[in-house]
């Protein structure tokens, strides 16, 4: 006779899991390629695996408004705050489901068991893409309450009936805001401005020619700024000075659910972060150098991004000034790249990952045999293991 009973709740530390993922950032497009690593001491309760992907977004930022005071023609300045918070990727996957625990009885003693999560270490391989546009990662908190994130994830777990004895691993996923964070050490294109030198706004006094260009596409937030700069002053003039600065613009979006505002409204600030000088050009002269502009010495730099409520972007002013005439004028846009997946980089991989059996997942997540022993799974375990090449040969 067979009949579905309990099986034994094993305690977590009689089942472990694990996940590894073939590189620590991605950018938009990318696929994700995977394992979920499952160790069990015993047969567990738990029948289905799945797979979460979540990318939020959230910001937060105070706002000065007067009200009119009753009875008085006198108004009141206060503070409110305006906050949102919007989920952009949130998708789950079933990767695998056993069948339930049945039991056979003979002579109410227990003869065996089928079904559920069975004993040993496993592999479930899978792949996913990323949807093209997401927004890179983002953290801050500023000093004038101007608070705002972008952070993305990927979950495995087992469903079970006792939330306390829930099996679950999460990783963080660093996601760049475009191409030019992978591929920063392609300079970008040389800019180049010209202008002719105006004496009392009127009077032409001849022409000064600025190019810049940066060493790098993109930057991490603790390098130095390389700009290459050309002058040639053809004026009658000297060019007093040139200046740098370099500038961060943050914008938050939010609204005031308890004044009841159903529209998101938005707050920009503008900091400008660095600013030096270089010394004078003399007239009918042409120089060149080059401007280091030293990133560490600016406290907590976060990474662009352009989401829909979180966005920050920066860019170098550069200011030739020359004495009763106009500035001219030249801005470089600047990407900061977040650091590297520090927890990708420092994972240190169990010994039992070395026995596991490869199990196929549910579409859309299947990884063939093929891809499984390409280079595209290469990263997922360290060098000293080979178990999944191994096993598919």
């Amino acid at each position: 006779m067979l009949q579905r009973i309990r099986t034994r709740n094993y305690p977590m530390e009689d089942a472990q899991i694990e996940i590894r993922l073939n590189q620590g950032e991605y950018v938009g497009g990318d696929i994700i390629f995977g394992t979920v690593f499952v160790k069990a001491m015993g047969q567990l309760q738990s029948r289905t695996l799945k797979l979460q992907i979540r990318g939020y977004e959230k910001s937060s930022h105070q706002y000065n408004y007067t009200i009119a005071l009753e009875g008085q023609d006198q108004y009141q300045t206060k503070t409110g705050k305006r906050q949102w918070e919007k989920v952009f990727l949130g998708e789950e996957f079933k990767m695998v489901e056993y069948p339930s625990i049945l039991c056979t009885k003979q002579a109410f003693m227990l003869v065996f068991c089928t079904g559920g999560f069975p004993r040993g270490a496993f592999s479930f391989s899978f792949q996913y893409q990323l949807p093209h546009g997401v927004p890179g990662v983002f953290n801050i908190k500023e000093a004038d309450s101007m608070d705002g994130s972008i952070k993305y994830s990927i979950a495995a777990y087992f469903t079970n009936p006792q939330p306390k004895q829930r099996l679950y691993a999460e990783v963080p996923l660093i996601v760049y805001d475009s191409l030019d964070c992978r591929n920063a050490h392609y300079p970008p294109s040389k800019l180049h401005s010209s202008d002719r030198v105006q004496y009392l706004v009127c009077l032409n006094r001849g022409s000064v020619h600025l190019s810049t260009k940066l060493d790098k596409s993109a930057y991490l937030s603790d390098e130095d700024i390389s700009i290459n700069v050309d002058v040639d002053n053809q004026s009658s003039l000297d060019v007093s000075s040139v200046t740098f600065t370099f500038n961060r613009v943050l914008r938050f979006f939010g609204k005031d659910g308890e004044r009841g505002e159903s529209e998101l409204s938005d707050r920009v600030n503008f900091t400008p972060l660095v600013t030096q000088h270089h010394e004078a050009i003399p007239r009918g002269t042409k120089t060149s150098w080059t401007e280091i502009i030293k990133l560490k010495e600016v406290n907590k730099l976060p990474p662009n991004t352009s989401g829909s409520i979180v966005r920050c972007k920066y860019h170098i002013d550069i200011k030739l000034h020359c004495q009763y005439s106009l500035d001219i004028d030249q801005v470089q846009q600047v990407i900061i790249k977040p650091h590297h997946n520090s927890s990708w980089v420092m994972w240190e991989q169990p010994d039992w990952l070395d026995d596991c059996t490869v199990v196929t997942v549910r579409a859309p997540l299947t990884v063939t045999r093929d891809l499984l022993s390409s280079s595209s799974f290469a990263n997922v375990l360290s060098p000293r293991q080979g178990t999944l090449s191994r096993q598919l040969n």
